[in-house]
């Protein structure tokens, strides 16, 4: 599991993003929002990342963009491609294969 941060449209976007030890998301949770009106939210939105591996995800196209809230999808999109490479990068050697 990780937890990051990153620009939402007015303040920092906090999330959890839970992998398998395979690298696939398994679940992504927003943690701290300020945005009242914020999408990001809707567990509709979050099970796109759901099944994603690190190569999987592009940052256009893949992942709605969420009208009013563009800054705070497209930067958590962003920030799960991230979170994915680092798993894929550091701890994927280690993980058991299945």
């Amino acid at each position: 599991m990780f937890v990051d941060h990153v620009l939402g449209k007015d303040d920092n976007v906090y999330y959890a993003l839970a992998l398998s030890a395979q690298g696939a998301v398994k679940g992504i949770e927003i943690m701290e929002c300020w945005e009242l009106y914020s999408k990001i939210r809707m567990p509709a939105w979050r099970a796109q990342f759901t099944g994603r591996k690190d190569g999987e995800l592009r940052r256009k196209g893949d992942i709605e963009n969420i009208s009013g809230t563009t800054l705070s999808s497209k930067h958590i999109t962003e920030g799960v491609i991230r979170m994915l490479a680092t798993y894929a990068l550091v701890f994927a050697q280690d993980a058991p294969q299945g």
